[in-house]
């Protein structure tokens, strides 16, 4: 009995016992990370930041004083600048709690050409990365409806309420080209009148002192097919974002229309009246960046997912540069 008391003190000792396993985990020389969208007739732009460890929890940092050199179908075409970017929005830029310098160039590519950059900065290793602008697969047909709402403002002492009419529900027809895989990205800017108001102490009231009109990304929400096919973390089957990403694996060669509903808003009193739809054609790894980073950010924070990694084509180095073009059709409303 004695000897048995014995077995099972130690069996519990030993059950109690905790096994640490100390991980190396080896630290990588800091590399470039790019992130650089280029489309025809319009300035290149590419971001550099610097890459840090899996344990660090600081926020990116930029990457001055490099030197890019863009090429077309193999020949030098231009030398990016380096600029600051306050004041400036890229709706591929860095986000809020990034940290990326800007290089850009007056250059203006165009459809049907290769383009590389080359990137140069002492204590990196040189970056290169190449990509290709298609043509845009054009926009076969639009049809929309309009939903009328009321918006109240004040107008001194008195509220004033006024009807506006605002962009509802998109068909948007594709004429998909056959024999090879497209990836498409849809996107809906407003024009957007903001008003810079400042506060007068002597009467303590406010005063508008300027106006911006500026394109805006607006929301779009989508139950379409094509638009959540794969997308195993929508819960409810419906896409909700800045713009809506999908390849053509359904309708492969085939006209098909993507229907998608628009949330238009606006910070003034200012109705809403234009809109521009751009259909882009993008390459597969603009696709597979984009789709990846969406993955990534849907994740984030959720112990039971699998970590996402994101989609890269930069040698020597990590992130992105792609071409895209596009097909657009501006709407009025009345």
């Amino acid at each position: 009995m004695r000897s048995l008391l014995y077995i099972l003190i130690i069996a519990l000792g030993i059950s109690a016992c905790e096994t640490v396993v100390e991980v190396d985990i080896p630290i990588e020389n800091p590399k470039i990370v790019v992130n650089a969208f280029i489309q025809p007739s319009s300035a290149v732009s590419v971001y550099l930041s610097k890459s840090k460890s899996v344990l660090s929890n600081a926020r990116l940092s930029g990457v001055s004083g490099a030197t890019i050199t863009l090429l077309e179908n193999g020949q030098s075409v231009a030398v990016l600048e380096e600029i600051k970017i306050e004041d400036t929005y890229d709706p591929y830029g860095p986000r809020y709690d990034e940290q990326q310098t800007l290089y850009i160039s007056d250059f203006q590519p165009s459809i049907a050409n290769e383009y590389t950059i080359q990137i140069d900065k002492a204590g990196f290793d040189p970056v290169e990365a190449t990509t290709f602008i298609g043509p845009p697969v054009p926009i076969q047909d639009i049809q929309y409806d309009t939903t009328v709402n009321e918006y109240s403002y004040y107008d001194g002492d008195s509220l004033i309420t006024e009807k506006q009419i605002n962009l509802s529900e998109v068909r948007l027809s594709i004429a998909d080209p056959g024999g090879e895989s497209n990836y498409y990205e849809i996107m809906v800017e407003q024009y957007t009148t903001q008003y810079i108001i400042e506060y007068n102490p002597e009467d303590e009231s406010y005063i508008i002192t300027d106006t911006i009109t500026y394109l805006a990304p607006v929301y779009l929400t989508s139950d379409d097919p094509v638009v959540n096919e794969g997308d195993f973390f929508s819960g409810d089957d419906r896409y909700y974002g800045s713009s809506l990403l999908f390849p053509d694996e359904i309708f492969n060669g085939k006209t098909y229309t993507v229907r998608f509903n628009v949330e238009s808003y606006s910070y003034s009193q200012e109705p809403v009246k234009e809109y521009i739809i751009s259909l882009r054609s993008l390459s597969e790894a603009q696709y597979f960046y984009l789709r990846s980073t969406d993955l990534q950010n849907e994740t984030e924070g959720n112990p039971f997912a699998e970590p996402v990694p994101v989609y890269n084509n930069i040698e020597n180095g990590y992130g992105i540069f792609a071409g895209f073009s596009s097909d657009k059709v501006r709407i009025m409303l009345e």
